[in-house]
């Protein structure tokens, strides 16, 4: 994998190998979340990444960053919500 063919936006950083398939890395302090469309080259980049990194594969992704996270795969959909992050901060308030 050659880091230079990354892109990045801050904490965001976009893998093209120029087909039809992409991944996504996202980073937050020791927090990370990683996106593939094509199995064989997710892990790879896990393992590669496992090289250096300790890594821990928390299975089919429900909560990120206290955000509650919905897919459906069918149809192509993500959806997030932060109603549990704002009930709690209003509780502090």
């Amino acid at each position: 994998m050659v880091v230079s063919t990354w892109t990045t936006m801050q904490s965001h950083f976009l893998k093209d190998n120029r087909s039809v398939y992409k991944i996504l890395l996202i980073i937050h302090v020791d927090d990370g979340l990683a996106a593939c469309s094509d199995e064989t080259m997710y892990k790879q980049f896990i393992a590669a990444m496992s090289k250096n990194f300790d890594l821990n594969n928390s299975g089919e992704l429900n909560w990120f960053l206290g955000g509650k996270v919905g897919q459906d795969r069918e149809k192509g959909i993500v959806r997030l919500s932060q109603e549990q992050y704002c009930m709690t901060c209003s509780k502090k308030f």
